[in-house]
């Protein structure tokens, strides 16, 4: 739809110097957009007039007369579609704003919205409060960057490149008036927080509290993990099976530490001379970056054995090990009886009935037997598995009104084999009670009382309390500064995501309140791509669908492209094509083992690759264009 139109004023005004003038120097033609009528485009065809500047101080000699409320110059749309246009990409970004506004009847492309998004001026930041501060990755273990967020509103208001103290001191600095810093236990902040804001009351973030006492809770499991297994009952009508009583053999059915013959396995003989050789050197003084360059072990290894207090900590794991084997003990032990002691014809024999393990896992436990010259039980009894020491820590950590009915009698059955854990899960309570009553005055009475107990993994986190003991005190006294249990660790992280998703800021930073969500987020077009499929930079193995949004990796196309149509992913290879499976290549398939791959027909307007003898769908000498695209999507 075209509508015609020009101005009804007789004289135009100079931009420069303001002077009116009525003479009409020429005349030209401007067609700007404007908003979609009735679902069809609508241009505007302006008559537009140029006037002589009567000034003759004016370094303007022609201007020309502007549509003020309609477009501003040199505008190809009017000012009403570009708030459209504003409106859609502060709301859905670049490509899912491109694809809204095609079924609007605008044509405009991704990057246009994201031009008119960093045109926009950014919103002023008002300082906070109750500023809350957490960290979040940017390369995982290596660079990490800190996100500010008004505790208030709960709403982003700055991302700082790193998470050192001078970065967090400078901005405290440059934007006084911040009442309450609400943080983690990070020494960075607290030290940032004291420096930058020193009248600033710091609180300890709850959340991370809770985080670290699970983790402390966690430590206590898995230390005593031989609780969690239930005791073998006893043989039917109470009879003990015949054994070899002899005080020089070795057991009937080796533990985790030792093997069938009754010495140390090597598993056990190595960490404990590792743990050993690591607080040898620990208390020399060397760092864990050194102990690791000398004994040739990772980093995380090394951490892992200096904090622990013995090398029995390092082997529950290894202790009370359930196997594969268990429910077909039985049978081994029936068929041991009856005169088959062949650990070959045993195996086969299980495999019968669902055994899917090797031969030596039967060797290893029917070794024992003919060592010791024993027999086995007839009808072993069966112990069920013993509950995962996280699911145990989820039943310590969970309100006990909360918990199912079997939950609750599997936890009490725990206790009852454990009077260590039944102590951490009193203190887990008092400390939820704590917490949830805002009862911070009895802090010092709950570390009392956990270290008067044999609990070095809750001393631990009582140790990191003491460290930090202001700032946990206030985060668990005043219920008016932090607006929930579980702020700001998470919740930070999450408004970090919804207003700088998608990699660029400018829509978060500019963009009202109610638009500052997740951009980017793109979805796959729906191909059949294998595991371990990569996508390279390469337009043979670019799917025509990415230009729309679509980023799967490891896209196969079609060799021969339909006529005009983009090219689609495939997932099955062509029918005279053979050969094994190779993800490493467009199409998903490679020669079988002997032959050269064939040379493919090149279609018409392709070129053919000499490497590959695949034909390439970018033209000679278009090289540079084609970088230009790579960088555009």
């Amino acid at each position: 739809m075209r509508i015609s139109a020009r101005s009804r004023r007789e004289a135009g005004v100079c931009p420069d110097c303001s002077a009116s003038s009525t003479a009409v120097h020429s005349s030209y033609q401007r067609r700007p957009a404007d908003l979609p009528v009735g679902g069809q485009p609508v241009s505007i065809v302006l008559a537009v007039r140029r006037f002589f500047c009567p000034n003759a101080g004016c370094a303007r000699r022609t201007f020309a007369e502007q549509f003020e409320g309609l477009v501003g110059r040199r505008r190809q749309r009017t000012i009403s579609l570009l708030g459209m246009l504003e409106v859609i990409a502060l709301a859905v970004a670049g490509r899912s704003g491109a694809r809204m506004a095609d079924r609007m009847a605008i044509t405009v492309s991704r990057m246009t919205l994201l031009r008119l998004v960093r045109a926009l001026p950014e919103q002023p930041v008002a300082t906070p409060r109750v500023l809350g501060v957490d960290d979040f990755a940017l390369l995982r273990g290596s660079v990490y960057a800190s996100v500010l967020l008004d505790m208030d509103t709960h709403r982003p208001i700055e991302v700082l490149p790193d998470r050192t103290a001078e970065t967090f001191a400078a901005w405290l600095r440059a934007h006084p008036g911040v009442e309450v810093i609400c943080r983690d236990r990070a020494g960075a902040y607290a030290e940032g927080a004291r420096t930058g804001a020193p009248t600033a009351i710091q609180v300890a973030d709850r959340f991370r509290l809770w985080k670290n006492l699970g983790e402390a809770v966690e430590s206590t499991v898995v230390t005593h993990r031989a609780c969690l297994r239930e005791p073998e009952p006893e043989a039917p009508n109470g009879k003990v099976p015949a054994t070899n009583t002899s005080d020089d053999t070795p057991p009937l059915v080796p533990d985790g530490v030792l093997d069938v013959c009754g010495r140390e396995r090597r598993l056990v003989t190595r960490t404990r001379e590792r743990f050993t050789a690591v607080q040898e050197l620990r208390a020399q003084g060397l760092s864990l970056g050194a102990i690791s360059r000398q004994l040739g072990l990772d980093h995380s290894t090394v951490r892992r054995y200096a904090n622990v207090g013995s090398a029995d900590e390092l082997l529950v794991k290894a202790v009370n090990r359930t196997s594969r084997l268990d429910r077909f003990k039985p049978y081994i032990n029936q068929r041991w009886n009856d005169g088959c002691t062949e650990a070959v014809t045993l195996h086969d024999e299980l495999k019968a009935l669902g055994w899917k393990g090797s031969v030596q896992t039967v060797r290893r436990y029917v070794h024992a037997f003919r060592a010791t010259s024993t027999t086995p039980p007839a009808t072993a009894p069966t112990v069920p598995a013993p509950p995962k020491p996280r699911r145990v820590v989820r039943w310590i950590m969970t309100n006990p009104d909360n918990l199912s009915a079997g939950d609750t009698v599997r936890l009490k059955e725990v206790f009852a084999r454990c009077p260590e854990l039944t102590a951490a899960a009193g203190h887990v309570r008092d400390f939820a009670m704590m917490m949830r009553e805002l009862r911070g005055d009895q802090l010092d009475e709950w570390m009392r009382r956990v270290q008067a107990d044999d609990l070095p993994g809750l001393h631990s986190f009582v140790t990191g309390i003491k460290r930090d003991r202001d700032a946990v005190v206030n985060g668990l006294t005043d219920g008016t500064t932090v607006p929930g249990p579980l702020s700001p660790g998470r919740p930070a992280t999450s408004a970090r995501r919804r207003q700088f998703g998608g990699g660029d800021d400018a829509i978060g930073r500019r963009g009202p309140a109610g638009y500052r969500h997740l951009h980017g987020r793109r979805r796959a077009c729906g191909c059949r791509v294998g595991p371990g499929a990569r996508w390279f930079m390469n337009p043979r193995f670019l799917c025509g669908r990415r230009s729309h949004g679509c980023i799967a990796r490891g896209h196969r196309t079609t060799r021969t492209p339909p006529a005009n149509s983009p090219r689609t992913c495939v997932g099955s290879p062509p029918p005279q094509q053979t050969g094994r499976r190779n993800w490493a290549r467009p199409n998903g398939w490679s020669a079988p083992r002997g032959q050269t791959p064939r040379a493919l027909p090149c279609p018409t307007g392709w070129q053919q690759t000499a490497r590959t003898g695949r034909p390439s769908p970018r033209p000679p000498n278009d090289r540079r264009r084609w970088r230009r695209t790579m960088r555009g999507r």
